[in-house]
């Protein structure tokens, strides 16, 4: 089974500790215990799991803003085909952290400034960048 690479570092991590660990004990030094390996392997490897546990949500929050951005983008096409004077356009539309961008061509300043407000009407939508051009 492949576990995925953020991940890997931490199980790493863990492994290579682990084996210092076992060759620290066969060696007898009185000025670190084996418990106190125990205590700084211990340790490393919760810090590794906490660095891991972040890379985590990190990923998750990443993932649920494209499908958040993904789902805006469906909406305001949606919005702009059911139209009747915005439907024949050529609009595209791509959303970044709630940012529309329309760009195309429309036939007139009202159906410009009409796709703009359908747009920012979009639940999710913070701002729109409207470059859409007037033309035939």
């Amino acid at each position: 089974m492949q576990h995925p690479p953020y991940l890997m570092r931490p199980l790493l991590a863990g492994a290579v500790l682990l084996s210092l660990l076992l060759v620290g004990c066969d060696r007898n030094n009185a000025a670190t215990t084996v418990g106190e390996q125990i205590d700084r392997a211990g340790t490393a490897i919760s810090e590794a799991t906490k660095d891991a546990g972040t890379a985590i949500g990190d990923a998750s929050r990443a993932a649920v803003a494209t499908a958040s951005d993904t789902a805006i983008t469906a909406r305001i096409k949606a919005g702009l085909a059911a139209d009747f004077g915005l439907a024949a356009a050529t609009i595209s539309v791509e959303t970044t952290a709630g940012r529309a961008v329309l760009q195309g061509t429309v036939a007139n300043d009202a159906a410009r400034d009409r796709a703009a407000a359908l747009a920012a009407g979009v639940e999710g939508v913070t701002a729109v960048d409207n470059q859409l051009v007037v033309g035939s």
